[in-house]
């Protein structure tokens, strides 16, 4: 006996020595001096991971356990969009908090594939229900929400978490969050969507139900109001009727994947897994499974890109984008086992243009014929096509105004089907340019200063490369650096700015996410506060063309929704022709991640989407990370 258990054990000590080590490289966070720093450290390769867990095998079904390490570029602000006057907290509530309306995953690449998510093409999209199991639409003033029942707050072991003991979401605790949300003096939407807020009604009509009525601009009130812009979330009341507000980090308890855990400035931004998420993944090999799959998520905050592609290449952080070209080549030869997707963005962020300030008389450019012939003219003299492919080197696209491709047959339609009046506007023609500036009064030419942001760097590039091809037509362009941070008041609060600045495309420093058919026209009409910077109807005169389109898109959203794409197609060639704002190319972004994160399908770090991804530790232990 004593012989067969002394063989045992020596078997058993060879079986554990067969797991190797090997050295590769490696982020450590260096908490002391608040930053990241690259070291070459040891990885276990054989049978247990990094914390020493057991790792399963490899399958294609979705397993659980391991971490997801991502990258932020900046300390986030934390944590209540309700209290600050400004959109604050997404790395808190997209994670922590849930919304009532979500992106629709069964749609996406792992269900159905009607949406990419990497830029949702329909406010349909978004009727997803996240804490709502039911939206009843009678009319399109009218929202009759069923509240989903079984959802618990967290049980976060904090203060706080006792406090509300993870009870059951109610109604009741969404008509109260929603009151506070929309009504509060001290709130973001009052900034961003005063008249939307003002006229929003809201009200329990049933022990879980919710009714809001939204009389002014509904498809606005969608996305600014009911899913919050991206913000706005579900809490607890009973944590701001005893803190006064949600902003300390340590007090966060939501209805989410995921539990705040810790905090260090500067340096990263822990969660670890909500084992009481009523949440279960709807589609695909893990149908049924509750979520989340990871055990912990961790943000490293990175603000240096190099720093940050070095933690990416050794396999400190797990996904990495969006990024441009020049950068997934460099990727492409240095970490190639890295999985990609190369997609065109909304044009959040991405697109950008010259936004003229139109409600001056005595600019060159401003909205009487001679000066629409001034606009044309710079879009002339833009060589759309060299820029495309020199210095984008053909990873770009020239359509972008109001609407890219990504959203085809709900308000596309491409330049190539508009008239020839449209099309030519995009052939560089100097001399027709020279030409349309003679006929407005400026043979010679004239004198401007645009403003542009120092962040991303390549847009002082990129306003530089317009600044020569203006020249040639005698337009002289000083370039005026600007902070983003001193930029955004001026061109969404205070408006003093004078000739033209270059930034996002669809108006001010805000882009539209492009998800809604009111954000489609929102910075070319109404009152939304980013679009004062280039709108249409700068004094206060709204054009009756796109009014008219405007209101029949109206009339049919949530009603037929073809006809409600059709009058967004209608409008886009009318604003080409007229150039309004003066649009660079948007290049095409590229989203990597290892092989170990599954489900992923390029979608990236969005907080709604961690949920469902899943690590294969084993592979990532295979691969020597």
């Amino acid at each position: 006996m004593w012989i067969l258990m002394s063989c045992l054990m020596v078997l058993s000590l060879i079986l554990a020595s067969c797991g190797t080590t090997e050295t590769t490289g490696d982020v450590e966070e260096d908490e002391g001096d608040d930053k990241v720093i690259i070291t070459e450290t040891e990885t276990d390769t054989g049978t247990t991971d990094g914390d020493g867990d057991v790792v399963q095998p490899s399958s294609d079904e979705p397993q659980y356990g391991g971490t997801i390490t991502i990258r932020d570029i900046s300390e986030p602000t934390c944590c209540d969009s309700f209290a600050n006057k400004m959109m604050t907290g997404g790395p808190v509530i997209l994670y922590v908090y849930e919304q009532l309306l979500a992106f629709d995953w069964e749609r996406g690449p792992a269900g159905t594939g009607e949406f990419t998510n990497n830029a949702v093409a329909s406010p349909e999209a978004q009727m997803y229900g996240e804490l709502v199991e039911r939206v009843e639409k009678p009319d399109p003033e009218t929202w009759i929400l069923t509240i989903r029942q079984g959802v618990h707050y967290q049980d976060t072991g904090t203060p706080a978490g006792k406090l509300v003991g993870g009870r059951e979401m109610t109604a009741e605790d969404v008509a109260w969050a929603y009151e506070r949300n929309v009504h509060s003096p001290d709130g973001a939407i009052q900034v961003l969507q005063p008249r939307c807020a003002a006229a929003f009604e809201i009200e329990q009509t049933g022990p879980w139900e919710v009714t809001f009525k939204t009389p002014v601009q509904p498809i606005t009130a969608q996305w600014w109001v009911i899913e919050g812009g991206g913000y706005g979330f579900m809490y607890p009341p009973e944590l701001v009727e005893t803190y006064g507000s949600i902003n300390g980090w340590e007090n966060s308890v939501g209805t989410g994947p995921w539990i705040l855990e810790d905090w260090v400035t500067a340096t990263s931004i822990s969660y670890r897994r909500n084992p009481n998420y009523w949440g279960v993944n709807p589609v695909g090999p893990g149908k049924g499974d509750q979520l989340p799959y990871a055990d912990k998520v961790k943000r490293l905050i990175i603000p240096d890109s190099s720093t940050a592609l070095a933690a990416l290449r050794t396999g400190r952080i797990d996904m990495y984008g969006a990024v441009t070209y020049d950068i997934a080549e460099e990727l492409w030869g240095s970490a190639p086992d890295l999985e990609y997707l190369e997609y065109l963005g909304s044009g959040f962020g991405e697109a950008h243009a010259f936004n003229l300030r139109l409600d001056n008389p005595s600019k060159p450019w401003a909205r009487t014929e001679s000066g629409k012939k001034v606009r044309q003219a710079l879009m002339l003299a833009i060589d759309y096509d060299t820029i495309v492919d020199d210095y984008f080197s053909g990873k770009a696209t020239k359509d972008t105004v109001l609407v890219n491709e990504n959203f085809k047959g709900v308000g596309y339609v491409p330049i190539s089907s508009m008239s020839a009046s449209v099309q030519d506007l995009y052939s560089y023609n100097p001399e027709k340019a020279k030409q349309l500036l003679t006929e407005a009064g400026f043979p010679d030419g004239f004198k401007t200063e645009v403003l542009v942001p120092g962040a991303p760097t390549d847009m002082a590039d990129q306003a530089s490369i317009v600044k020569n091809m203006w020249a040639e037509i005698g337009v002289e362009m000083e370039i005026v650096p600007i902070e983003g941070s001193m930029l955004t008041p001026m061109v969404t609060r205070s408006f003093e700015w004078d000739d033209m600045f270059y930034g996002t495309f669809q108006g001010g420093t805000v882009g539209s996410f492009g998800f809604s058919l009111y954000t489609y026209l929102g910075y070319y009409r109404g009152d939304n506060r980013p679009q004062f910077a280039s709108r249409t109807d700068p004094d206060g005169t709204p054009d009756p063309f796109i009014e008219a389109n405007f209101a029949t898109m109206m009339e049919n959203i949530y009603v037929n929704w073809p006809a409600a794409y059709e009058a967004v197609e209608n409008i886009k060639p009318y604003l080409i022709e007229n150039a309004f704002k003066i649009p660079f190319p948007q290049p095409y972004s590229y989203q990597f991640w290892w092989p170990w994160m599954n489900n992923t399908h390029g979608q990236g770090q969005a907080g709604t989407f961690l949920k469902y991804y899943w690590v294969d530790q084993n592979l990532k232990g295979e691969m020597g990370y």
